[in-house]
């Protein structure tokens, strides 16, 4: 077969190539598209991302001014997103205790950590129970659009402390329904083999088969489409060629990044239970990178992105109770008014730089994920996207479920990137005098941003005005 399938178009307005076990679905083309769609481009695509990190933060977190535009300006930590400054909006008085019935919760990393999309409080004891996550019902408005209705994505290697809740609690952010975590894929080899198939990741996180045997043949996806890619290159115009040979030759850097060493894949962790997905422990961590986990797993969260495989994507830089050791990061010196960077190393887990009177290792390590939005975000302002780029239709979410070292679930640290296509307001820093609830916001951006018909989401009060363009 030689022949590229356009079968998907009229939900993606996509070609498509498909191989032995590949179904590549290949960014927008116009010289392709239906001389309709040419005639009458149809609404920018929006799309929404949902960025975890865990453990909360230090006071350095927390812009010093309020308002808009040039009244207010970054606070140290979040200094690494100033390139994105008048596309942001840093949300500070937003509480999630009036879910949880407290605002010290114990146990507090794992119950936080689960109610942070859904604002509900998770069961009791080893029960998965929860609610239904936000971003699952945004997926749900939009599902049918898509080959994949949600991707959870994340980046934890090992099997943290579960806090005295059910595992899925410290390591889903995603609740398809109250008995239904949706657990996050850590091997990036796993996620390229799912879009590379143009479906969700297996729970467990297992390879594909044929993507098994493609890498034992010594073989590329992109071979087994080769013939239709060579065949769809001669009926485009001389900037979608451009186009399509910068996209394949992106996704087989991308499939050979996946696989290489700081990625490789340590023997399987035992599962005593069915509820633990087998590659939670999953990278031998004697060459494991995690900034190049990061960059992987980012770039693979652009492909779906660009390719319209998903719209809705969660994305845990670690599990809630993280003991991950930053051993590659040198500590910043914090002041109000900035940060430098010092000659130590971070010398604690994440965890424990939290209960330490120095908070500078713990600043560090919220700079990084902050310095790790940032790339992600320039990464989707860097693809096209109608007549503009991904980054401007697209509203990160980026936040955590816990306010910091006194584990409280108020003043929780959570901002958003992007406009959502212009329907929400940008470059302000909002502080409540009046606290706001966390469900609130996202009824806001559900609702008013994105377009879902909902009234009320879990323990709304309402929309929250002053977000909405």
């Amino acid at each position: 077969m030689t022949r590229f399938d356009r079968s998907f178009r009229q939900v993606s307005r996509r070609a498509i190539l498909r191989g032995l076990g590949v179904s590549l679905t290949l960014p927008f083309l116009e010289s392709i598209a239906p001389r309709e769609v040419r005639a009458q481009p149809s609404a920018p695509v929006q799309r929404y991302v949902v960025i975890y990190f865990p453990v909360g933060v230090t006071e350095f977190w927390r812009p010093a001014t309020t308002g808009t535009g040039a009244e207010w300006q970054l606070s140290p930590i979040l200094a690494p997103l100033q390139h994105l400054k008048g596309l942001m909006n840093v949300y500070s008085g937003v509480e999630n205790y009036a879910a949880l019935g407290t605002r010290t919760p114990n146990p507090s990393h794992s119950r936080l950590c689960a109610a942070l999309l859904t604002c509900s409080d998770c069961a009791e004891g080893n029960i998965a129970r929860n609610d239904t996550s936000i971003d699952q019902l945004i997926a749900s408005h939009w599902r049918g659009s898509t080959a994949i209705d949600s991707l959870q994505v994340g980046l934890a290697v090992s099997a943290y402390n579960e806090d005295a809740r059910h595992p899925a609690n410290s390591r889903s952010i995603s609740w398809a329904g109250p008995t239904r975590p949706l657990y996050k894929t850590v091997n990036p080899a796993a996620v390229f083999d799912a879009l590379m198939a143009a479906r969700a990741p297996s729970a467990s996180g297992e390879l594909d088969a044929l993507a098994q045997r493609r890498r034992a043949l010594g073989k590329s996806s992109l071979d087994y489409v080769l013939d239709q890619a060579q065949t769809l290159h001669g009926t485009l115009n001389p900037a979608d060629r451009v186009h399509l040979d910068n996209f394949l030759q992106s996704v087989r850097e991308l499939e050979q990044r996946t696989v290489a060493p700081a990625m490789r894949l340590a023997a399987p962790a035992s599962c005593p239970t069915v509820t633990r997905p087998r590659d939670e422990a999953g990278l031998d961590l004697a060459v494991y990178s995690r900034q190049q986990h990061f960059e992987v797993m980012s770039d693979l969260v652009v492909l779906a992105l660009q390719c319209d495989l998903t719209r809705v994507v969660t994305y845990m830089l670690d599990d809630a109770r993280s003991n991950f050791l930053y051993r590659d990061l040198k500590v910043r010196h914090f002041t109000p008014n900035g940060s430098t960077e010092t000659a130590a190393q971070i010398a604690l887990d994440h965890h424990a730089t939290s209960h330490i009177a120095e908070s500078d290792p713990f600043s560090t390590i919220v700079y990084y994920f902050a310095e790790r939005l940032a790339q992600f975000c320039e990464k989707l302002r860097a693809v096209p996207d109608g007549d503009g780029n991904l980054l401007d239709n697209t509203l990160v979410f980026f936040g955590s479920g816990i306010e910091g070292p006194l584990h409280r679930a108020d003043n929780l640290p959570v901002l958003s990137v992007g406009s959502a296509g212009g329907r929400l307001k940008v470059d302000n820093h909002y502080s409540f005098a009046e606290e706001r609830r966390l469900a609130d916001l996202h009824l806001t951006v559900a609702q008013r941003g994105l377009g879902v018909q909902v009234d009320k989401f879990a323990n709304s009060t309402g929309i929250v005005p002053e977000m909405v363009a």
